[in-house]
């Protein structure tokens, strides 16, 4: 599975923000802010995602890599659990 990052995409215009909801990516709606022209969504996505959107004119900033705000780091068997409590 490829690295992925936590990032910002921000539109500038309606198009592109009606175009970027109609994609297959890991975007995360709930932190979609529509402005007046376009507009800022929060996403998990792979480099080469990235790479796509801004050759397709979308500004991404890269936030934090995947792993630095994964809450399962460390993991457990339920037998193993069970066996602690």
């Amino acid at each position: 599975m490829p690295k992925r990052f936590f990032v910002t995409v921000e539109t500038r215009s309606d198009r592109a923000w009606e175009e970027l909801g109609d994609t297959d990516l890991d975007l995360f709606h709930a932190t979609g802010n529509r402005r007046q022209r376009g507009g800022t969504i929060e996403g998990l996505l792979s480099i080469k995602e990235v790479a796509s959107l801004v050759e397709e004119g979308y500004r991404v900033t890269v936030v934090d890599p995947e792993a630095r705000r994964s809450r399962a780091r460390d993991t457990i068997d339920f037998e193993d659990w069970l066996e602690t409590i």
